[in-house]
């Protein structure tokens, strides 16, 4: 399949050594926030139109209607305050980590390390959805969704605008250890955030003061 996110998955290198597993412990409660909201409602019922427009202003996404496509916009929401490069596109944020141009957070080939992927609540995963050339719509074309929760051995993804309404859509066996048994169906990207070093905070403290200094 000629998709966008074939394309960058082909360029991710298989990982030597550990892979990060810090995850987002929020965004299990934001998640079960959003099912609770959205439970029985789809995107045209006047009582979610607020959780929509906050969606598309976390982004900055203007104009949008009740029939934009707001899966990107979901996981933007989700991962917002985490150093998240938010975006109405997954393969827009997907390619800005990829480049190294979100440092809190790394990409990796699902295939490449499916033996090695341990999944945490707030990992993203994310599948081509067309095939074609760039000149083609459906190249672009692609889907996210988060790690949830892991319930009777199994792990459970959640999505937005999944039949028009946040709900979950995915569930894969895991071990254990969290580790996927039979595979991730056709995702190929897994993104992680990654935990700061102690240099990383170092940093930020740094400026922090400099900034007070010259207030």
């Amino acid at each position: 399949m000629a998709n966008i996110i074939n394309e960058i998955e082909k360029k991710l290198p298989l990982k030597t050594g550990r892979i990060e597993d810090s995850g987002v412990s929020s965004s299990t409660q934001r998640i079960t926030n959003e099912l609770n909201a959205w439970s029985g409602r789809i995107e045209t019922d006047k009582e979610v139109l607020p959780r929509l427009t906050a969606m598309w202003s976390n982004i900055d996404y203007w104009p949008w209607t009740t029939n934009t496509a707001w899966s990107a916009a979901f996981v933007s929401w989700i991962m917002r305050g985490e150093g998240f490069p938010g975006d109405s596109a997954h393969y827009k944020y997907v390619d800005k980590i990829s480049r190294g141009l979100s440092p809190e957070w790394k990409a990796y080939s699902v295939p490449k390390n499916i033996n090695k992927l341990q999944l945490n609540p707030g990992d993203i995963l994310v599948r081509p959805r067309g095939d074609g050339t760039p000149s083609d719509p459906e190249y672009w074309y692609s889907h996210g969704a988060i790690v949830y929760r892991f319930k009777n051995g199994m792990v459970e993804l959640v999505g937005g605008n999944a039949s028009d309404t946040v709900k979950i859509e995915d569930r894969y066996q895991v071990d254990k250890q969290r580790r996927p048994i039979m595979g991730l169906g056709n995702y190929k990207i897994i993104l992680k955030r990654t935990k700061k070093n102690n240099w990383q905070w170092a940093l930020v403290a740094v400026g922090a003061f400099l900034i007070w200094q010259n207030r």
